[in-house]
């Protein structure tokens, strides 16, 4: 009888793809943690507006829900709702 290994397993596979590339992304988490409070919203706000680009892109029910999204600078600007500045 033959058994394979743990890492020759699809969940070894997964798990060890995992690993590697959550070890590779550490020194990008840890630069991070110096950021200002500024960059993180200004990072915060980027994603947000990437998340909302993708969703009305990509599915008509999103799309439609976020038509009133403001448009002019001027709009944007008297809002309350960070992620719209």
């Amino acid at each position: 009888m033959i058994t394979a290994t743990r890492a020759e397993t699809g969940w070894g596979r997964f798990r060890a793809d995992f690993q590697a590339e959550l070890l590779a992304r550490i020194p990008e988490h840890l630069e991070r943690l110096s950021w200002s409070a500024e960059r993180i919203e200004a990072a915060q706000r980027d994603g947000l507006r990437r998340l909302l680009a993708h969703a009305v892109a990509h599915s008509p029910f999103h799309r439609q829900r976020l038509a009133w999204r403001p448009t002019s600078p001027e709009h944007r600007a008297r809002l309350t709702w960070p992620a719209c500045r």
